[in-house]
C-alpha cells in the first residue's frame, strides 16, 4: 500500500519570514523581507555599525596595549544591537515577533496540501529543496507532503504541530499508517514525536531518516561551552590568515588579553543574549554537553520554563535508541542515511577529533556508529575483535555499534549540504521508500551496499 508519506525537512529548507500586526511581511532597511529561520541567523544583527562604535577603543587598545575599554564597549553595544534585533524570545523559547514560515503543507489554510495540490512555484521550490521526484512518482505525488516549519521556532510547538499534522493526514486520506522521512534538524522534531507521543509508534510504517542530528552535533556543544579555536591565538591568526594577512597582522599586535576579553564578551553576548534562548539550538546540543550548558545558560529563575522544555527534549534524546526499538516492536521499518570523512568546519575543537559530514559528527547521525577522527583508522585492537562484515572498507567506520546496523547506509565524502542533491544518495532512497517489503544493506540491490 502506498501510504501517505511527509518530509520533514532540516535547517534552511523553509522560508520564514517577519510579519507585522496586519499579517504582511516587514521589510528591512534593504528593501527585502526580514526573514527568519537559520537562513536570518546572519543577519540577526548590522555588523558595520558595532563594528564602527567599538573601532576607537580598538585603535586605544592597540596603541596602549591593554583593554582600553574594548571588551566594555563590546559589551555594551552588542547587548544593545541584539535588544534592537528582530530575533528576539521570550522565557519560553518563543519568538517576541511575529516569524511565520511558508505553510507549504497547509496552503488552503488547514487541510493538508499533497505535491499534486502545490501551486507550481511552490513545487518547484520543494524539489529545489529535496528532489524526489522518483519518490513522488511511484508512491502517487497526491500522497507527498513537505512539513514546513520555522527552523528557529519553538521545538515542543513545531513537535505538537507535526503530530497534528500526521493526525490529519491520516483522516485526509483514510489510512493507519504513514511514512516519515526525517532530515537532519528533523531528526530532533523525530526523536522528540516518538518520546512525546508515543501512540504514534503504532501510526508509522516507514521512517527514513537523513543524516539525523540524533545526538545533536558537536558544532552546536563547542560553541554553547566555548570550546573554539578562535581562544587559541596561534589557530586564530592561521584562521584570520587564509582570509586577510594585513588583519592578522594588526590582530598579532593587538594586546592578548583585550583579544580574550572580547572573545569572552562575544560568546556571551551572542549565546547568552540569544542562541541559549532559541529550542532548536538546545535540540542540536549534544546530551553529554546538556547538564554544562544548563548550568552555565540557564540558571536564571526566569527561564524555568525555557528549561522545563529543555530538560523535555533532554530527556527524550537520551531515550532515542530505547524509542527506535519501541517502534520496531511495533512492527515500524527504520531506515538512515548518512555521510562520514568530511570534517568540521576549522572553528570548533572538535574538528580535529571527530568524523563528521561538515556539519554533525558521524556518531550523531549514524545514531551511534564507532568511528576515530577524520582520515583515521579505527585502532587495530578495536579491528581485530570486531565484526568485519560491519566495518567500512577503509577501515574508520564500525556499523555495527549503531541503533540500526543492518540499515544504515554509509555515503563516504559527502558533504552534509549535498544530502538532498546526491544522484546515489537519492536512488538509494527511492529504492528503501519504493520496496513492498522491507530491506537492509544485505539484501538492497549490488548498487547500494552499506557503505559508497
Amino acid at each position: 500500500m502506498n501510504y501517505p508519506t511527509i518530509i520533514i525537512h532540516g535547517s534552511g529548507m523553509s522560508d520564514v519570514f517577519l510579519h507585522c500586526a496586519q499579517g504582511e511581511r516587514v521589510t528591512g532597511s534593504d528593501g527585502r523581507h526580514v526573514r527568519g529561520g537559520f537562513g536570518g541567523l546572519g543577519n540577526i544583527i548590522d555588523h558595520k555599525p558595532l563594528l564602527k562604535r567599538v573601532a576607537p577603543r580598538a585603535v586605544l587598545s592597540l596603541l596602549f596595549r591593554h583593554d582600553a575599554g574594548l571588551s566594555r564597549s563590546l559589551r555594551r553595544r552588542l547587548s544593545k544591537a541584539l535588544a534592537d534585533a528582530h530575533y528576539q524570545y521570550d522565557n519560553h523559547g518563543r519568538h517576541r515577533k511575529n516569524f511565520r514560515a511558508v505553510a507549504l503543507h497547509r496552503m488552503g489554510g488547514t487541510t493538508p496540501t499533497s505535491f499534486a495540490e502545490l501551486p507550481e512555484e511552490n513545487l518547484g521550490y520543494v524539489y529545489r529543496m529535496v528532489p524526489m521526484q522518483r519518490i513522488a512518482e511511484g508512491l502517487g505525488a497526491d500522497r507527498m507532503y513537505y512539513f514546513a516549519y520555522d527552523t528557529m521556532g519553538n521545538h515542543a510547538d513545531v513537535v505538537d504541530e507535526l503530530h497534528q499534522f500526521i493526525q490529519d493526514v491520516l483522516a485526509k486520506h483514510g489510512a493507519d499508517k504513514v511514512n516519515l522521512m526525517p532530515m537532519s534538524l528533523g531528526g530532533t522534531l523525530m526523536n522528540a514525536l516518538a518520546e512525546y507521543y508515543p501512540a504514534v509508534h503504532k501510526q508509522l510504517h516507514k521512517v527514513l531518516y537523513f543524516v539525523p542530528a540524533f545526538n545533536g552535533s558537536v558544532v552546536v556543544g563547542d560553541i554553547f561551552l566555548g570550546r573554539l579555536t578562535i581562544f587559541d591565538k596561534q589557530k586564530r591568526l592561521a584562521m584570520l590568515r587564509k582570509q586577510s594577512k594585513a588583519g592578522a597582522f594588526v590582530l598579532r599586535l593587538m594586546p592578548e588579553r583585550a583579544v580574550q576579553r572580547s572573545l569572552d564578551v562575544a560568546l556571551e553576548g551572542t549565546v547568552g543574549g540569544l542562541f541559549s534562548r532559541a529550542t532548536m539550538l538546545w535540540a542540536l546540543l549534544p546530551q553529554e554537553d546538556y547538564a554544562e550548558a544548563k548550568a552555565r545558560w540557564l540558571n536564571d529563575p526566569a527561564l524555568a520554563p525555557l528549561k522545563e522544555q529543555t530538560d523535555r527534549y533532554y530527556k527524550a534524546q537520551v531515550n532515542a535508541t530505547r524509542n527506535i526499538k519501541a517502534m520496531q516492536a511495533q512492527g515500524v521499518q527504520l531506515y538512515n542515511i548518512n555521510e562520514y570523512n568530511t570534517q568540521l568546519p576549522s572553528l570548533v575543537n572538535s574538528s580535529e577529533r571527530v568524523n563528521a559530514d561538515g556539519i554533525i559528527d558521524l556518531h550523531s547521525t549514524s545514531m551511534g556508529a564507532a568511528s576515530a577522527g577524520h582520515n583515521t583508522l579505527l585502532p587495530a585492537d578495536y579491528l581485530a575483535k570486531a565484526d568485519p562484515a560491519y566495518i567500512s572498507p577503509d577501515g574508520m567506520v564500525d556499523a555495527a555499534t549503531g541503533a540500526l546496523p543492518n540499515t544504515t547506509w554509509y555515503f563516504k565524502g559527502l558533504h552534509h549540504d549535498r544530502t538532498s542533491k546526491d544522484e546515489r544518495l537519492l536512488a538509494l532512497a527511492a529504492e528503501i521508500m519504493l520496496s513492498p517489503q522491507p530491506i537492509t544493506c544485505q539484501t538492497a540491490a549490488p548498487d547500494f551496499p552499506q557503505y559508497m
